[in-house]
């Protein structure tokens, strides 16, 4: 009888900590943490190929390597330089896609594949023209 008891607890205790990890996950979302590390490498990459004008390679072990914060992703964070279409797409295992697509007068801007991140538009429609300058 005690050799029930036991399992019982351990399968109880196990859906305990199964269940926090679960909520902790939920509150926490390391995946937005994740989004952002990709997001940011795309930036950097997309700035220093397609404005300055350096190699991917050496960008990232000069800018992204050194980074404290980014240290942790390294290992599966891969990155993609498009230069027909001037875009770096940067994913880490395989998912959290980010691309920085270079445009002209407006530098590098984060979206997806297809097009620019919804809801960008914000200075236009309060009276900016398109190249910042207030209309």
């Amino acid at each position: 009888m005690e050799r029930v008891f036991t399992r019982r607890s351990f399968a109880w205790v196990f859906m305990v900590v199964v269940g926090a990890l679960a909520c902790l996950a939920f509150e926490y979302r390391p995946d937005l943490a994740i989004r952002v590390g990709t997001a940011s490498v795309s930036e950097t990459l997309c700035a220093g190929v397609f404005v300055s004008g350096l190699d991917a390679d050496r960008v990232f072990n000069e800018e992204i390597r050194p980074q404290r914060g980014l240290q942790i992703l390294l290992k599966r964070l891969r990155y993609r330089v498009d230069k027909e279409r001037r875009r770096v797409i940067t994913t880490w295992a395989g998912h959290f896609e980010s691309v920085a697509t270079f445009r002209m007068a407006y530098g590098c801007t984060l979206g997806t594949k297809t097009g620019p991140i919804p809801g960008n538009g914000r200075m236009l429609r309060k009276g900016w023209s398109s190249l910042g300058t207030r209309s």
